[in-house]
C-alpha cells in the first residue's frame, strides 16, 4: 500500500489526514497528546506531526526534492528545513513511523534503485580517494595505475545510463499506481 502523506493544493503543502490515520505508526504521530507544543497547547493543529511528516517525506521519499543527495546530506538538510534536531528523530515513535513509511514506499524497483544510489556514492568516494602516487613498498609499482583509473572513468557513462533507466522504470511504476482510481485494487496484470 502506497501512503500519500502530503498534497500540494494552491501552492500550500497539506497533510492527507485520511491516509495517515490508516497506519497505526502514523496515527501515533497524529495524536493530540504528542502534538502539544508551545505554539499549540492543545495539539489540535498537529504542528509537531507536520514537522515529522515533512522530515520523513524529505528524507525517505523518491519524489523528494532532496532525493539526489546521499542519506546523510538528506537528513542534515531536512533537519534544518523542519527545525528538528537529531535528538528529535531518534525517539521510538519517530523511528517506527520512518520504518513503516520506508516499508510502504518500497517496491522491488525502488529497493534496487536505492542500492544503485549507494553503489554510486561508494564509487564517487573511491574516485575522490584514489592516490595515483601511492607505491607498493614490496615491488615499487604504483598501486593505482592512471590507465586503469581512466578506463574506469570512461565506463561511468554506462553506470549513469543504467541509473537513469532504473529511475525511469521507477517513475513509470509510480505513474501506473496513480492511474488506478478510487478503491480499485491493482490486478495481476496491473
Amino acid at each position: 500500500m502506497k501512503v500519500k502523506i502530503f498534497e500540494l493544493t494552491n501552492n500550500e503543502l497539506k497533510l492527507v489526514q485520511e491516509e495517515i490515520l490508516l497506519v497505526p505508526e502514523f496515527a501515533n504521530l497524529w495524536g493530540k497528546e504528542f502534538n502539544k507544543c508551545k505554539e499549540d497547547k492543545t495539539g489540535t493543529k498537529r504542528l509537531v506531526a507536520f514537522k515529522y511528516f515533512k522530515f520523513i517525506y524529505l528524507v525517505y521519499d523518491h519524489k523528494s526534492p532532496y532525493s539526489n543527495l546521499n542519506i546523510s546530506e538528506r537528513i542534515k538538510t531536512a533537519l534544518s528545513d523542519t527545525g528538528l534536531k537529531e535528538s528529535d528523530i531518534i525517539q521510538p515513535i519517530i523511528r517506527d513511523a520512518i520504518k513503516t513509511y520506508q516499508k510502504l514506499q518500497e517496491t522491488k524497483l525502488t529497493k534496487l534503485l536505492d542500492s544503485a544510489y549507494i553503489v554510486v556514492d561508494k564509487l564517487r568516494n573511491l574516485f575522490l580517494n584514489i592516490n595515483l602516487e601511492a607505491v607498493n613498498p614490496m615491488d615499487g609499482k604504483y598501486l593505482n595505475s592512471a590507465k586503469d583509473v581512466i578506463y574506469n572513468l570512461s565506463n561511468l557513462g554506462k553506470v549513469v545510463d543504467g541509473i537513469q533507466a532504473l529511475e525511469f522504470q521507477v517513475k513509470k511504476e509510480q505513474q501506473k499506481e496513480k492511474s488506478i482510481r478510487g478503491d480499485a485494487e491493482p490486478g495481476f496484470f496491473d
